[in-house]
């Protein structure tokens, strides 16, 4: 299973600069510390050591499948009912307390309907967050879970820098990923991570996502990963609880 897991991560960075040499192996060409394509394979090499990190707590087949214990939110997002976990930044009883949230429902430009309901820490706003936690759901959509996985994956690459996707879990309807965006394409002193669930029931896909904003972890004083592989495990372990209610 690590070998299918390197095989799709490495098939997966999205940098523009990889993306057009997909066919050939990462060692086949030198690497200099300017390289492009640098942050995207320290990235990629980072996010594989979680892979035994998780597998030591429970099968990452398993992962994605368990369901929390005790819903932590309850929410009714059109016609699906989702239950997630509390913001990483707080519990469930001190949400009130500690975050800020806002809910909207409009329809977008392609006329489809969509729910979302978000959460910032406490003192942060929703025009300059440094933390994000979010449930979307949109209907109808065509398409499976890894089709929209892919496309917010191109987004982050139209505004990012060496821009990465990492598949943690993956079935027909449901995708478990995280994306690393080394430095914004316009503040280069900016970078970002997230981690995010997408399940897909029928025509509508339920986005569980947490986006953090950090400085660049790739310029010219060298290369950080901006957290540590035990923060990035829990972080995937704690937005992998949520899940879909039977209606």
């Amino acid at each position: 299973m690590a070998k299918a897991f390197h095989a799709g991560l490495r098939k997966q960075c999205v940098s523009s600069e990889i993306a057009s040499e997909l066919g050939r192996k990462l060692d086949e060409r030198p690497v200099t510390p300017d390289h492009p394509g640098m942050s995207c394979r320290r990235i990629l090499a980072s996010v594989l050591a979680l892979l035994p990190l998780m597998a030591k707590a429970e099968p990452l087949t398993d992962i994605a499948l368990v369901p929390a214990p005790d819903p932590a939110i309850v929410i009714q997002a059109l016609d699906v009912t989702a239950s997630i976990p509390a913001p990483p930044w707080t519990e469930t009883p001190r949400i009130a307390r500690d975050t800020d949230s806002e809910r909207n429902r409009a329809l977008s430009e392609q006329g489809t309907d969509v729910f979302r309901k978000a959460y910032v820490p406490k003192g942060q706003s929703f025009e300059n967050w440094r933390e994000l936690y979010a449930v979307q759901a949109e209907t109808p959509l065509l398409g499976s879970a890894e089709a929209h996985r892919n496309l917010i994956a191109q987004r982050y690459q139209a505004t990012c820098v060496n821009a990465a996707l990492a598949p943690i879990f993956q079935d027909d309807t449901r995708q478990v990923f995280m994306l690393f965006c080394p430095s914004l394409q316009d503040d280069r002193e900016m970078g970002e991570m997230a981690v995010m669930v997408f399940t897909k029931s029928q025509d509508t896909l339920v986005q569980v996502q947490y986006r953090r904003r950090v400085p660049s972890f790739d310029n010219a004083e060298g290369f950080q990963m901006p957290a540590t592989r035990d923060e990035m495990r829990r972080l995937v372990q704690r937005l992998n609880q949520a899940h879909l209610l039977p209606s």
